[in-house]
């Protein structure tokens, strides 16, 4: 039996089932546990468009990621391709999102051993029509050897 005292230590004490009858054994004096809670602190980028395959990174704290059962789901219209564990907080995701996929947010699901942790609203897959669309180029031409800067204007709806 497990008893939790006031300052958020345990005790600990067995029972005994005998033919005697059951019996409780003495409580344990009081155990610290420390406790280290999974967090998910960064999903960057956090958004892409219908039709994209992109990198996410996955960034918390105590998520103990394994290359061997590291997963995500971000729902039926955002498949996994690729996952690369670079240390037990961190992965980089490759997503690729379908191309009728409709503009919205959908809830991100972290899976890596017994870990399953769930964040809302974590992932946006924006409007096709607010895909920023390449405008110019300028210069349009560099000669080997040059050194040049390159202005590139895009247009944002």
């Amino acid at each position: 039996m497990t008893a939790r005292d006031a300052n958020d230590s345990f005790r600990v004490s067995a029972h005994f089932d005998t033919e005697a009858g059951e019996f409780e054994g003495d409580s344990t004096s009081s155990l610290q546990v420390d406790i280290a809670i999974p967090e998910i602190t960064t999903l960057v980028p956090d958004h892409g468009w219908p039709g994209d395959e992109l990198r996410t990174t996955i960034r918390g704290e105590y998520l103990l990621l394994a290359q061997s059962d590291a997963d995500l789901d971000l729902g039926p219209d955002i498949t996994v391709i690729d996952v690369e564990v670079l240390d037990v907080d961190t992965a980089i995701f490759t997503l690729e999102i379908s191309a009728d996929s409709a503009p919205g947010t959908h809830d991100l699901t972290l899976f890596s051993g017994p870990l399953e942790m769930v964040m809302e609203d974590a992932f946006e897959v924006l409007a096709d029509s607010d895909r920023p669309g390449l405008v110019a180029v300028t210069p349009d031409a560099v000669e080997q050897g040059e050194s040049a800067t390159l202005c590139i204007e895009l247009d944002t709806p």
